[in-house]
């Protein structure tokens, strides 16, 4: 491991301007190849996992299937009331909620809406202005409103949205008999021996803040709210205990993290999705000189995309091209019109 490439990287990354503050732990196989390289914070500054959560929300699941409580397979409404689920995803005028299973939503397969990013207004405009709480049955009514992106399980890829994780963190809280912060500390904080990373719940619980567009702010109520899609604080040190034993099999089984990997939606390309969490295609590392051959490589790849698999065709190539609006930091899209084939 060269400690020089991993800070020159490091210290590179940093120059960007929506980057304020960092550290980077990288951790090799043996003790003395770990290395720690840090600006503005160090390995036990607080900090907001945000949709990290997700990963701890996946083990819970894999835990509950190792004792027997659970299967993917196992249709929601087995967990969730008939009320809860009446409406919650329509697609073309039918409710399909009971089709929906665990494995659905662990996959990010459900085709369940993205109420953060595409309500109307979305939660992400609404916090962008000021801190506020909400709670399951808002999000229930949220998506309510909302058209269902494909069938469960109906499409090739996986369409990521936050009340997948909001609905297994309902399920957790069902099937186990407690709270969702016990659930997090029983199968995976005492048996870690992690102390600084917490499920944030009360009033008295301190939130960091964060950046949003270069400005730093504080939604203390708004974190507490997302629960098992993104409200939990950690450390840089405990995090990376908890990859390991994720990655490694130390709390469950590896065989888990063996499913198919999925596209997601265009914002997030080139990431996958597999079994609660996501894959960065990587053939092999670039130099910033090698950027337009990474680029290159890019195109070719959308060259060669075929929409036919979809149920669409190009039109053509006279037809206008426009650029989506860029989400957070993700850049811009180009995209080019379609048309739905004809039966």
């Amino acid at each position: 491991m060269d400690r020089r490439i991993i800070e020159r990287s490091f210290y590179q990354a940093m120059k960007k301007p929506f980057l304020k503050e960092g550290f980077l732990s990288v951790s090799g196989k043996e003790e003395d190849e770990n290395h720690q390289v840090g600006e503005g914070r160090g390995e036990d500054t607080p900090m907001l996992l945000a949709s990290i959560i997700k990963l701890f929300t996946t083990t819970v699941i894999f835990c509950l299937m190792e004792e027997g409580k659970l299967t993917l397979g196992d249709a929601l409404g087995k967990y969730l009331s008939e009320e809860t689920l009446e409406g919650l995803h329509r697609e073309r005028g039918k409710d399909h909620s009971p089709s929906l299973t665990i494995g659905h939503l662990l996959t990010q397969t459900s085709g369940l809406p993205d109420y953060y990013l595409h309500g109307s207004p979305s939660l992400f405009d609404q916090v962008k202005e000021r801190d506020f709480a909400y709670g399951f049955g808002d999000i229930l009514l949220w998506v309510k409103k909302m058209p269902a992106e494909f069938q469960p399980g109906g499409k090739r890829k996986a369409y990521y949205a936050d009340v997948n994780f909001d609905l297994l963190g309902e399920v957790i809280e069902k099937v186990s008999g407690e709270s969702l912060s016990w659930a997090y500390a029983h199968y995976i904080l005492q048996p870690l021996g992690l102390s600084q990373t917490t499920l944030l719940e009360k009033a008295e619980d301190q939130v960091p803040e964060t950046y949003l567009q270069g400005k730093r702010i504080h939604r203390p109520q708004f974190i507490r709210s997302t629960k098992a899609s993104g409200g939990m604080v950690s450390t840089a040190k405990e995090l990376r205990i908890f990859l390991q034993a994720f990655f490694q099999g130390t709390l469950f089984p590896k065989k888990h993290l063996l499913g198919k990997r999925r596209s997601l939606q265009m914002s997030f390309y080139p990431i996958l999705y597999s079994q609660g969490f996501i894959c960065v295609p990587v053939k092999k590392p670039f130099e910033e000189e090698d950027f337009d051959a990474a680029i290159e490589a890019l195109r070719e790849h959308i060259a060669s995309f075929d929409p036919t698999l979809y149920g669409f065709y190009y039109e053509e190539d006279t037809a206008p091209s426009f650029q989506l609006e860029p989400q957070g930091q993700r850049g811009y899209i180009e995209a080019r019109l379609v048309s739905a084939l004809k039966d």
